[in-house]
């Protein structure tokens, strides 16, 4: 989370970029996410890497060097956030399935167990609509035509 040097939500336009970053022509493209908020901060996420998911979230670390390196793609794509500062730093992991669609519906062999997961970096978009057909499934127990293709039981 970086900070404009102001503080003014005012200065910092809030259009979310989704950006594809190449540093040079050589190294390897970046794919950093940059959310303006209303209070003035700026989320910027997106370096992956393959740690496995630990058992606990306390146990969750980051890479200070991934953070730095958000920042520097952020100062470099916006002149507003050139002379942000750095105010935390985290991490976090995507929930995907093993083969990359979403999980939504009932959780088989688990009595009133319905889950929407596993959209990657796409559940701040998909999130409504998951969440509108879950809630119609769990309302009237009858499957939506449209979670047919992400019905859980396809994994088992």
């Amino acid at each position: 989370q970086i900070e404009n040097s102001d503080n003014t939500s005012s200065h910092i336009d809030n259009t979310a970029l989704f950006l594809h970053y190449r540093p040079n022509y050589a190294g390897k493209s970046q794919e950093p996410e940059v959310y303006p908020r209303p209070d003035g901060t700026v989320y910027v996420c997106g370096q992956g890497d393959n740690h496995p998911l630990p058992d606990q979230p306390a146990h969750v670390e980051h890479s200070s060097d991934s953070c730095h390196i958000l920042v520097d793609i952020a100062s470099k794509v916006s002149d507003r956030l050139a002379s942000a500062k750095l105010i935390k730093e985290s991490a976090c992991y995507l929930p995907c399935s093993k083969d990359n669609i979403p999980l939504i519906g009932k959780v088989p062999g688990v009595d009133n167990l319905f889950i929407g997961t596993g959209h990657y970096c796409w559940g701040i978009l998909q999130a409504p609509a998951t969440g509108q057909a879950l809630a119609h499934y769990i309302a009237s127990d009858n499957m939506p035509d449209i979670l047919v293709d992400f019905d859980p039981a396809r994994l088992l």
